[in-house]
């Protein structure tokens, strides 16, 4: 229990320390200059650390609270798919840091990717209970991703 309130404080300072660093971007970025002093590029960087490190917070947490399941049902694909989307988004938190375009496009796909994985891990329950869910399901996707 202790492990996973621990996981929970580093996350929120985390993240915490993240808003912080984006707000003190976010209020130079409005200067004559830009913002482009040390203090900003410091700051940025600060934004990328402090993201990975809450990334990697949620990680773990999620690998802690799991373990026990992961013991008793190694073969669960939820949790293996929920895994996966948060590794995929905790790329996309790092991807997104960079101010190069590729990087950029980079994040937007692992996050796509990630919200793909959760929408499967939420949507796997339904579907192993009652096949004719299925097909309004997938129509939707179809319908959202075409929008």
């Amino acid at each position: 229990m202790k492990i996973e309130i621990g996981c929970v404080v580093f996350t929120l300072l985390m993240v915490i320390l993240t808003l912080g660093c984006e707000y003190f971007v976010i209020t130079r970025e409005s200067e004559p200059t830009g913002g482009k002093t040390r203090a900003f590029t410091y700051a940025m960087w600060g934004i990328g650390v402090f993201k990975g490190l809450a990334s990697l917070g949620f990680l773990t947490f999620f690998y802690v609270i799991t373990q026990e399941a992961y013991a008793v049902r190694s073969h669960d694909v939820e949790q293996q798919v929920i895994w996966w989307a948060l590794i995929a988004s905790a790329v996309g938190d790092l991807l997104l840091v960079s101010e190069r375009e590729s990087f950029f496009l980079s994040g937007l796909i692992a996050f796509f990717i990630a919200h793909i994985a959760y929408a499967v891990a939420f949507i796997h329950p339904l579907i192993a209970v009652d096949v004719s869910l299925s097909i309004p399901i997938v129509v939707s996707i179809i319908i959202g991703v075409g929008l």
